[in-house]
């Protein structure tokens, strides 16, 4: 898994990085949702985290449940406990949603949201992002590309392949379309020195309350690119045109 090898990378360099990692959602291996009932299943799974990672804490610790959900509060009662055992350092909650969002900040040692946000999808501009400003939280920025669009190489010819994207094929291939028209605009942001993918990041780290983003990669030069766009300067023309 991830945490596997990033556990294996980190041997040695622990007190040099701040680790995140989220607990939630879906069992991958298994294919379906898990139901964390009690605190215990949190527990457990934080304990499994501890050990692939090769640490004894995690910095920052999300609650991945993104729905409005009565399980929030098992959630809520776990986090407290890790964070008084000294097994995570703070915790956060991944969402998209204004009032899963209030319900932890109501919590002090809720320290950061994690939240889909792009130039493709900018919901978060009138929903969490506000309210991550107004209460001083981390934030950390998901689906950053919008699942690979603004890398630029798909088309309204695309089809695809796998789970992440497959339902643009049928299921959503009108808001497919729109997508590509939106993103057919930002195209000519583009050009010999840098990508629509790296300037796509860039614009991003450009909002006030944006601390940090986490983009996909498959590869080294996808972590690279991804990376470059740190250091990228862009004009208030640039800016104009990534955020019409």
């Amino acid at each position: 898994t991830s945490e596997e090898i990033l556990g294996k990378a980190l041997v040695g360099h622990r007190h040099q990085v701040y680790i995140t990692t989220k607990v939630g959602n879906f069992a991958r291996r298994a294919g379906h949702p898990l139901t964390y009932e009690t605190p215990l299943h949190v527990y457990l799974c934080c304990d499994a985290s501890l050990h692939r990672l090769r640490t004894d804490y995690i910095d920052v610790y999300f609650c991945h449940i993104n729905e409005p959900s009565p399980t929030h509060e098992v959630f809520i009662e776990a986090l407290e406990k890790l964070c008084d055992q000294g097994k995570i350092r703070a915790y956060g909650i991944s969402t998209d949603h204004p009032e899963v969002l209030r319900r932890y900040i109501q919590q002090p040692r809720c320290a950061a949201c994690q939240f889909a946000y792009s130039l493709l999808d900018r919901r978060a501009e009138s929903g969490v992002l506000p309210i991550c400003r107004e209460n001083n939280l981390g934030t950390l920025i998901r689906s950053p590309l919008r699942s690979g669009l603004l890398t630029g190489k798909y088309t309204a010819e695309s089809h695809f392949s796998d789970i992440v994207r497959d339902r643009w094929n049928e299921a959503q291939r009108e808001e497919y379309s729109r997508l590509i028209a939106q993103l057919d605009k930002l195209r000519p942001l583009a050009n010999a020195q840098r990508t629509l993918g790296q300037v796509a990041l860039a614009s991003l780290l450009t909002r006030p309350g944006v601390h940090s983003l986490i983009p996909g990669a498959k590869s080294p030069e996808q972590v690279r690119d991804n990376a470059a766009a740190a250091d990228l300067a862009l004009s208030e023309e640039d800016l104009r045109i990534a955020f019409p």
